[in-house]
């Protein structure tokens, strides 16, 4: 789907933007109606405010209220504009929710009111809950009012629940080690959780998870953490498919590095900005003798050397699909005119990685590769792109798909479009030619 479409269908249940002269309205409704489907995260999120006790979504008089979408899957919020303390103390409007319980696909629970918790997660009945997103405070009430309760299982009532997003926004010096529900673990086969939750009740969570496929550690991008979780001598096997470590300093994940291993792992997405820790990641493939497939490696502000990286490479011969992004917060060294020198260099760096990256293309050590997604903020790596990525990957052995994610000058690259669009399926082209070169309006350089 284009990403022009893509990015209104979750603005709009219904297609009515489009014009019905370019666009039959059956068959447009039709194919739009499998797209929401098929995109579950795409529709609309319904904010149910605690401190109003009102259901709104600015999209209920665009296109019709919840009643009229009887394919959509419907995404609830509850949060709250109000500290917990300034909640009046009976919420009227949850019972309302069981008019659409059997609708709701996913439910994001954003505040720490045990009342809130207790209805959803034990009264409410959820056949259709798919995702289910837990964003809770350990400092709050709620905390001792469910050890105390005799509600202490939550969602037994949601058969469908497969995925789990659980977020503690309370940063602890010892980090979480226990919690004060249980949940159908067995059912899920996606779990998501941020670094408070210490590594040995990760563990716990793994062996209770037996049908587990996917495992993200992710930090709240609303509360970073303090300072790493503490290790654990214990250790634990992760035997789904994909295991993704989204990180702002990559000591939060060591400990969970060091205590979990995953010989099943095909998919394998890093994302971290300073403290990068090859070396444990390294013994991290190594423990787990995994043959990875997919592999996605985003850097910011600290990257490996070209020694490491070609580490890293040449241990997945098999690899076929490979996302190598190279960010730099290029605001920060605008503002610090210190760090200018630190960009230089960064940028170097980036371009002796994409050298590196041809290297072990023309080796024969990423010959297996059909896929390579290559994006960067650098302004100045269009002539390293050009001089030396598209040789590689497109005239000298291509691969199937190339996605280039980088500014681009348009001039340069128009007159070539065809004879590269012949050879590689080629994608993300118009949206380099719209991002901006940030250190070129800053003339840094």
């Amino acid at each position: 789907m284009p990403t022009e479409l893509s990015k209104r269908s979750g603005r709009h249940p219904f297609p009515t933007f489009l014009p019905s002269s370019h666009f039959a309205p059956p068959f447009v409704c039709a194919w739009w109606r499998d797209v929401t489907i098929q995109t579950p995260h795409l529709q609309p999120m319904y904010a149910l405010d605690l401190a109003n006790q009102t259901l709104h979504s600015r999209y209920t008089n665009v296109d019709g209220g919840l009643p009229t979408l009887p394919y959509a899957r419907l995404r609830l919020w509850i949060h709250s504009t109000v500290p917990n303390s300034q909640l009046p103390s009976e919420l009227e409007v949850l019972p309302s929710l069981a008019t659409h319980a059997s609708r709701w696909r996913e439910v994001k629970l954003d505040c720490g009111l045990w009342p809130v918790l207790e209805y959803i997660g034990t009264k409410l009945p959820l056949p259709h809950l798919e995702k289910l997103q837990l964003h809770y405070e350990t400092n709050a009430s709620w905390w001792t009012d469910a050890k105390t309760s005799d509600h202490v299982s939550f969602f037994e009532q949601a058969p469908a629940l497969r995925a789990l997003v659980l977020y503690n926004r309370q940063s602890l010096p010892s980090g979480i080690t226990s919690l004060p529900f249980s949940l159908p673990w067995t059912q899920l086969t996606d779990l998501t959780v941020n670094p408070q939750i210490t590594p040995a009740l990760c563990l716990d969570i793994l062996c209770s998870c037996t049908s587990l496929q996917k495992l993200t550690l992710r930090e709240d991008p609303w509360q970073r953490a303090s300072g790493p979780p503490p290790r654990t001598l214990r250790t634990g096997i992760f035997r789904g498919r994909s295991f993704t470590v989204e990180v702002l300093d990559g000591s939060h994940a060591l400990p969970f590095l060091e205590a979990v291993s995953a010989p099943c792992i095909t998919k394998f997405d890093l994302t971290v900005s300073r403290n990068i820790q090859i070396e444990p990641l390294l013994s991290f493939f190594d423990k787990s003798h995994c043959g990875l497939l997919h592999l996605k490696l985003s850097w910011a502000d600290e990257y490996p050397t070209a020694a490491e990286f070609e580490q890293i490479i040449t241990r997945f011969p098999a690899l076929q699909h490979l996302h190598l992004h190279l960010a730099f917060h290029h605001k920060i060294a605008t503002l610090f005119r210190g760090l200018q020198g630190h960009a230089i260099a960064m940028r170097a760096l980036a371009n002796t990685l994409i050298g590196t990256l041809c290297s072990l293309r023309r080796s024969g050590k990423l010959s297996k590769l059909t896929a390579l997604h290559f994006g960067s903020e650098f302004d100045c790596e269009w002539r390293t792109v050009r001089d030396q990525l598209v040789p590689t990957f497109v005239h000298d052995m291509p691969v199937r798909e190339l996605w280039l994610e980088t500014p681009l000058e348009k001039d340069e690259w128009v007159n070539e479009l065809p004879s590269l669009s012949q050879k590689v399926e080629l994608y993300g082209m118009q949206s380099c030619f719209d991002m901006k070169a940030p250190f070129r309006r800053y003339d840094m350089f």
